[in-house]
């Protein structure tokens, strides 16, 4: 049991320090660049679980996406349909396919590339 709850410690450390990280960055950058490292730290997380890192479901609403980036709905919508129209992601309802991760990587502040 001390291995256990060691491990789970950890996880939940390693959780917290990846939303403090995030909180930071998104405060210094504006609504384009948020939205960019918003889907790629999804993506490094994803990556991390053994899932795909390039094609998965957003489990939050573009409302929640909003609420937690500090911008609107309408905002979230608009970028997305931006990042798709540069080739960016491909969007089809809550599923996101990354279509060039370097271009949402440099966006995002990022330069390893993880797809």
């Amino acid at each position: 049991m001390p291995n256990l709850r060691q491990q789970m410690m950890r996880l939940m450390s390693g959780e917290i320090k990846g939303d403090q990280d995030m909180i930071l960055l998104l405060s210094k950058k504006n609504a384009e660049e948020r939205l960019a490292a918003f889907i790629y730290n999804l993506s490094r997380r994803f990556a991390q679980r053994g899932f795909s890192p390039r094609e998965f479901r957003l489990t939050m609403t573009r409302g929640d996406i909003g609420n937690y980036l500090g911008l609107t709905v309408e905002t979230i919508s608009r970028l997305l349909g931006r990042f798709q129209k540069s080739g960016m992601l491909a969007v089809k309802g809550k599923y996101i396919t990354i279509e060039n991760n370097d271009a949402l990587a440099q966006l995002a502040g990022h330069t390893r590339n993880v797809a």
